[in-house]
């Protein structure tokens, strides 16, 4: 869930996240976060959900269409670009993050053979 969160922020910022899933991974992705221990994504992360939830950006793709025009909406009337900053700004990213617990932490991630 992390490089999924990752991918899709990265990619179009949160609004794309919640609007591609629909909240469907909020919880696994937060459960994740504290997982790993990763706090300053976690807050960040539910000051993204407040926004969707506030702007009910699932709630409006269910309603209509999904057409492009929707979707492109949210970028225009929903707050995204401080949370967006936020995420882009951490340093270390999120996936450095999880690429240095993992090479800190293999055992807990190998399969028996």
């Amino acid at each position: 869930m992390m490089l999924h969160l990752d991918a899709e922020v990265v990619n179009g910022g949160f609004h794309q996240l919640f609007w591609n899933s629909e909240g469907a991974y909020n919880e696994a992705i937060l459960e994740g976060l504290r997982f790993f221990g990763f706090t300053n994504f976690q807050d960040i992360f539910l000051r993204a959900v407040a926004c969707a939830e506030e702007h009910k950006v699932v709630e409006t793709k269910r309603r209509g269409e999904n057409t492009w025009e929707e979707f492109t909406a949210g970028y225009k009337t929903i707050p995204w670009n401080p949370i967006d900053e936020a995420y882009y700004q951490t340093s270390p990213t999120l996936f450095q993050c999880v690429a240095k617990y993992l090479r800190e932490h293999p055992d807990e991630f190998r399969r028996e053979t």
